[in-house]
């Protein structure tokens, strides 16, 4: 029997489903915030283009989600789909 490969994208949701709240809220953000500044006109620094965990834009994106989880700003939903927050 053959055992079933997972796609990239299968494999970053589960990695992403195993992360804590505040790194799961600051992905979807900043992935957004990626995806919709061309929409205002504006470019992002290609050196902040890829979420990164140990620079200090990306720690600084976490402990902001962190603290707005704790104060509850903002409260996730269980979801299929990790990377989104609930508003």
């Amino acid at each position: 029997m053959s055992e079933q490969v997972e796609t990239p994208e299968q494999v970053l949701q589960r990695v992403i489903a195993n992360q804590p709240d505040e790194l799961k809220l600051a992905l979807a953000f900043h992935q957004t915030y990626e995806r919709l500044a061309p929409n205002y006109g504006y470019e992002t620094r290609k050196d902040t283009r890829a979420f990164d965990t140990s620079t200090a834009n990306g720690k600084l994106m976490i402990a902001v989600c962190r603290e707005l989880l704790q104060t509850g700003v903002i409260h996730m939903r269980p979801s299929a789909d990790a990377t989104q927050p609930d508003s």
